[in-house]
């Protein structure tokens, strides 16, 4: 039987397909048994890769794999974050049948990437089957997680089965998160991808008082979502983000069918007794609906003082798409709008409207009147006050 040893070594800057290479380094040989060792050695800057493989005769493949990153250190990824991580996987794969058996562990610390930070990340994936079509497993377990300035979870986990054939498929989908005495669980028994196709069925969230169940359906620029909560306990998720100032009671119920240009459904909200870090004595009842270009709206909002709506508008009539600006300047509907806002409180208390000069105003500014039944640019002002 033929046997042989190889080398071979790629510079620093070679290049296929207009790829740039890091150093590579090759080692094979195959002794008088048939069976072929191949070694290799990747230097990219950020991330040196290792791997080993074995070729019996008339055997499966076996490989291993360890990577090393440093993101921070990464060149040809311009540099996206901070951190470190260890990516390591071993298998066989059948090169006749293609039935694979692998695993993959990752371990990662300090990462930062954009404005997501994490403490630490642990991941197990394996993957069964055939290799154009597996099944896979996964698991990851975090600590620390803040975007941006928000500390959301202190530890998660997460686990899922997914199947790769015509689209993705994951089954027994769980994400459990736990922090001061509170626990968050993430249940979604099957979610289904494929191109501009997606489904998610009876997706439920416990642990925040009543749960919030879910199913959604999109074909093209179609989207089907209905969203439930009867009553959820804002104090709760304020112990798992870490925010003792989050308090209220929350129940909302979300039935909307939307595409490129219409959208059509019902939206009740309401939060009561509602303390924010920014704003405390939040109520807000949101009633709206909309079906073939009819619709109503009932809306009554307290910011704490620092902003007092009212509005209803009945017998809406839109003369085209919804989500079109020349349906709503046509709009037809008989309602009233009252507004008082202090504008100095409104700017501190709500962090979107920074920008706005409310401060440098100040002041009170006060809106009421009611909408006649032409369009909505006749708005009749009956009292607009600007102190």
């Amino acid at each position: 039987s033929p046997t042989g040893v190889a080398h071979a070594t790629l510079a620093d800057g070679s290049r296929i397909a207009d790829q740039g290479l890091p150093p590579i380094r090759i080692d094979a040989s195959l002794d008088a048994n048939g069976r072929l060792v191949a070694d290799l050695l990747a230097a990219e800057p950020g991330a040196r890769t290792s791997a080993h493989a074995e070729l019996p005769k008339g055997a499966p493949l076996s490989f291993a794999t360890a990577t090393d990153v440093d993101l921070a250190a990464l060149a040809r990824a311009a540099r996206p974050g901070r951190g470190t991580a260890s990516l390591t996987t071993h298998g066989t794969l059948d090169l006749e049948t293609l039935a694979l058996d692998a695993r993959a562990h990752v371990d990662a610390h300090a990462l930062e990437v954009g404005s997501v930070r994490l403490a630490e990340l642990g991941a197990d994936v394996t993957a069964r089957g055939n290799a154009r079509s597996p099944s896979l497993r996964a698991e990851l377990q975090g600590t620390r997680l803040h975007v941006g300035e928000m500390r959301l979870l202190r530890r998660f986990e997460a686990s899922t089965d997914l199947a790769v054939d015509d689209g993705l498929t994951f089954r027994g989908s769980r994400i459990s998160a736990r922090s001061r005495g509170e626990r968050l669980d993430i249940f979604a028994p099957f979610v289904f991808v494929r191109g501009d196709e997606a489904h998610v069925d009876r997706a439920r969230i416990e642990g925040l008082g009543s749960p919030i169940v879910a199913d959604a359906t999109r074909r093209g620029d179609h989207l089907a979502a209905h969203v439930r909560a009867d009553d959820l306990d804002l104090a709760r998720l304020g112990r798992l983000m870490e925010e003792p100032a989050l308090a209220g009671r929350v129940s909302l119920n979300v039935d909307l069918h939307l595409d490129d240009r219409d959208v059509e459904g019902d939206v009740r909200v309401s939060i009561r007794d509602a303390t924010l870090p920014t704003l405390p004595h939040v109520r807000a009842s949101i009633d709206a609906s909309l079906h073939s270009r009819q619709g109503r709206l009932d809306l009554d909002v307290d910011l704490g003082g620092a902003l007092q709506a009212r509005a209803r508008l009945e017998h809406l009539t839109l003369h085209g798409p919804a989500l079109s600006i020349a349906s709503w300047k046509r709009a037809e509907g008989h309602g009233y709008l009252y507004a008082d806002a202090d504008l100095a409180r409104l700017g501190d208390s709500v962090p979107a409207l920074a920008p706005l000069p409310f401060r440098l105003v100040g002041g009170r500014a006060k809106v009421q009147g009611g909408i006649i039944p032409v369009s909505y640019t006749h708005l009749r002002a009956h009292e607009t006050v600007l102190d």
